[in-house]
């Protein structure tokens, strides 16, 4: 199938792959359905094809936790898409653990470890940055895997964790470099943050917000249109800009579950620590604590995999300009393509 030079312009009805005809791409150089090479227009990435939705299909909170619910409803029926960020998360800790034993390896005296870390400053910040970046490139990495999952989940497939591996494996390197980006600009914020005083705090706050905002969509760009590193900030920066208000209201559910989960863990870890401080050793506190691990543990999950379902969901109609049926509410129309 041809693709002549006015189907690879901004002004194209469509993008369709010459091999397996999917016309749901716009910027991707590889498809991501058959995986044939589909060129470009030269460097040029066309704007998002889906805008704003307004009239009927504004995202309202009604519409947002319309969403949200058929998020729900797909991760519970892709159970295995749980099991990317709690393998995630895991990994995360035992990253940390790692570098926790590689730290008592250089000094195993716990009654003299204050001090030790006063004198050796220098190597205290050094494990807190490679704790910093571990946890960045891992939950990178499998938010990548989850992507991909989604992806496959959201087209009526029926994912397995493999699957999502098996993208995430595929922009390995993009995304260890990503991930490199991503950190030390974190870490850069809070240097700034520290130094300056209250002006500093500002400008952190100010610089993570603008940061997170305009990187919002970088994994699903890297992992789905397989664009280099400055090319998918400016993407994601663009989609964004696009979907602004969309996006903020679309995480309604995902944000409860992660709040809900966040309480319920702290809390009532809070509360078993304090009561068996208090009052002393106790299974009734020791098991309020574990069955709030549990529990807040699992809606963490939830919610993780809920979020980023939200978050491809969006990332395809900005793409297509076409609503996904499987997460957008049935009655909203196809939503005219933004000028």
């Amino acid at each position: 199938m041809a693709v002549s030079i006015s189907e690879l312009t901004d002004e194209s009805p469509s993008r369709v792959c010459p091999s397996c005809g999917a016309g749901n791409l716009r910027t991707s150089s590889v498809c991501y359905r058959c995986g044939e090479t589909i060129p470009l227009h030269g460097d040029h990435v066309p704007a998002p094809k889906g805008g704003p939705l307004v009239g009927d299909d504004q995202i309202t909170i009604r519409v947002a936790w319309s969403i949200g619910v058929n998020a729900l409803r797909l991760v519970r029926r892709t159970r295995s898409l749980l099991l990317f960020p709690l393998l995630g998360g895991g990994s995360a800790i035992g990253a940390l653990a790692l570098l926790g034993l590689a730290f008592y390896s250089l000094h195993p005296n716990f009654a003299t470890l204050p001090f030790w870390a006063v004198d050796h400053l220098g190597w205290v910040l050094l494990f807190i940055v490679l704790a910093y970046l571990s946890a960045v490139l891992i939950s990178t990495v499998f938010l990548a895997g989850l992507i991909g999952a989604s992806v496959i989940a959201l087209e009526g497939g029926h994912p397995q964790l493999r699957d999502g591996w098996r993208v995430a494996r595929a922009h390995l390197g993009p995304l260890l470099a990503w991930s490199l980006v991503d950190a030390t600009v974190g870490l850069a914020l809070q240097v700034v943050a520290r130094r300056l005083g209250w002006a500093g705090a500002i400008v952190g706050i100010a610089g993570g917000i603008a940061w997170g905002i305009s990187t919002y969509f970088v994994v699903q760009v890297l992992v789905l249109e397989q664009q280099r590193i400055g090319p998918s900030v400016a993407r994601s920066a663009r989609v964004m800009r696009h979907l602004f208000g969309d996006v903020v209201f679309s995480d309604i559910v995902a944000d409860l579950l992660l709040a809900a989960g966040s309480i319920l863990f702290l809390g009532t870890v809070t509360v078993g620590l304090v009561g068996m401080l208090l009052y002393g050793y106790s299974t009734g506190y020791l098991l309020l604590a574990a069955v709030g691990v549990i529990g807040g543990i699992f809606l963490l999950v939830l919610g993780s995999a809920v979020a980023a379902v939200v978050q491809t969901g969006l990332f395809r109609y900005a793409v297509t300009g076409d609503l996904d049926r499987t997460l957008f509410p049935a009655r909203m129309a196809r939503t005219p393509t933004a000028s």
